[in-house]
């Protein structure tokens, strides 16, 4: 789909950034595409393999050394996503497909933490 095309040239970005501010500005496109993932969670039109897809992409960025000073935001983008992933509408729809993807980014964050 076009948001996880969009999610890897985001990704693309902040690995080739080179200082601060482009990381600043590839992280604050990332939030971005975060409020459209939420959207499509809460309309169902995001298939279960590309919410896993995003969420393996989460954790590929919190985990990135460099990605230290903009991972409070990231952390911010993750936490409303899964507030909405994990509201009564979505739990059978798409927390269930999910879990062993949740499971990873659990431990994910342990290491970051």
């Amino acid at each position: 789909s076009s948001l996880t095309e969009c999610v890897v040239i985001v990704k693309y970005w902040l690995s080739k950034s080179l200082n601060a501010q482009q990381r600043e500005n590839a992280s604050g496109t990332f939030s971005l595409l975060c409020i459209i993932l939420r959207e499509s969670i809460e309309d169902h039109t995001i298939q279960s393999h590309e919410l896993r897809f995003c969420l393996l992409s989460f954790i590929s960025i919190i985990l990135e050394p460099e990605n230290s000073n903009v991972c409070p935001s990231i952390l911010e983008s993750l936490k409303s996503v899964l507030g909405v992933l994990f509201s009564a509408s979505n739990l059978e729809h798409l927390a269930v497909d999910t879990t062993s993807t949740l499971h990873k980014l659990s431990l994910s964050l342990l290491q970051v933490h």
